[in-house]
């Protein structure tokens, strides 16, 4: 496995309008799904499961 970060901003305003003008229609028509998200309260720490 490897990793290349890159910075999205440097591909510029317009082409990255241009990214988002062709993957929200494959999120709309359902191709494409969120990536499943955990959230927990920072404030207790403790209530996460498994800790």
């Amino acid at each position: 496995m490897s990793y290349l970060w890159f910075d999205l901003i440097e591909a510029g305003h317009e082409r990255i309008g241009r990214m988002m003008g062709e993957l929200m229609p494959l999120f709309e028509r359902g191709v494409l799904t969120p990536l499943p998200a955990s959230t927990w309260d920072v404030r207790a720490p403790w209530t996460r499961s498994g800790s």
